[in-house]
């Protein structure tokens, strides 16, 4: 059991999986940086019970605010009591708020990938044409970011094509499309938002030939440093990042949603790069 102090105010990060997540790392930089009364933990939850128990500690004061990751980020958009204009338009939140009135659902994926992306590749996102792998709660908050930074077009595909069409649908704009067939991707950015490739896993959704000609490919996986997705992507000769910048600026943004305080990139980056020691994070 978690022991805190009375004036320590617990944080954390809830998925089926978060042994590999640097979530906690960040927080607690920014927690240190910041001289805020914070700790930030890694919560497990197999299923959705114990999603809606974790919930229900921040309705309760046990639990002041969390991040939500795989694949529980559609399930809390339905289950927290406000949504925000951008969780409410992508259907998907990754942050929670408790606040006097309730707790509100936030969507810091958009704009932390897009931050990132553009710092990476150097890319203007305005007119660009993207291709999206994957459609759950993580695309639903990039496409969403995508769509506000005025790209031409975002073509989402999906194992189970229903799922795809959904979220097109749901994105409401003339510009998203789904797409039964792995499309083609010349001259697109291609963004890998499924956990394909993750850990020990390599899952490959794509080939090098089917990649070549692609303008940039940018995978949300971080674990490990190197994706299966990655080396593709370097046979193809296609430049390529992974997920480590948005977990970045995602993390920065729900920081000050949960403190009010903007913390400085630098420190975060710093303990960002140090916790690279760890096998699954190391270049």
């Amino acid at each position: 059991m978690l022991k805190t102090s009375p004036q320590m105010q617990v944080f954390g990060i809830v998925g089926k999986d978060t042994s590999y997540s640097l979530s906690p790392v960040l927080h607690n930089a920014m927690f240190r940086h910041s001289g805020y009364g914070g700790t930030y933990v890694a919560l497990p939850a197999r299923d959705e019970a114990t999603l809606r128990g974790l919930l229900a500690a921040c309705r309760g004061g046990a639990v002041r605010g969390l991040n939500i990751t795989v694949p529980w980020k559609e399930s809390a958009a339905a289950l927290v009591d406000f949504l925000d204009p951008t969780a409410r338009s992508c259907g998907a939140v990754n942050t929670v708020v408790c606040r006097e009135n309730g707790l509100w659902g936030y969507n810091t994926d958009g704009n932390g990938f897009c931050r990132s992306l553009v710092e990476e590749s150097g890319m203007i996102l305005e007119g660009a044409r993207v291709v999206i792998l994957g459609a759950g709660g993580a695309a639903r908050g990039i496409v969403h970011a995508l769509l506000q930074n005025a790209v031409h077009s975002v073509l989402v595909y999906n194992r189970s094509p229903e799922k795809a069409r959904r979220l097109a649908h749901d994105a409401a704009d003339a510009r998203v499309s789904a797409v039964s067939e792995l499309p083609s991707m010349e001259g697109s950015i291609v963004v890998n938002t499924t956990s394909a490739g993750m850990k020990d896993d390599r899952t490959q959704l794509f080939s090098a030939q089917q990649l070549k000609g692609a303008a940039y490919f940018y995978d949300i996986v971080y674990a490990p440093a190197r994706t299966i997705h990655m080396e593709i992507s370097w046979k193809a000769n296609v430049p390529c990042c992974n997920g480590k910048g948005m977990l970045l600026w995602q993390a920065l943004i729900a920081f000050e949603l949960f403190t009010g305080f903007k913390c400085p990139v630098s420190a975060v980056r710093r303990a960002l790069d140090e916790a690279a020691a760890n096998k699954w994070f190391a270049e």
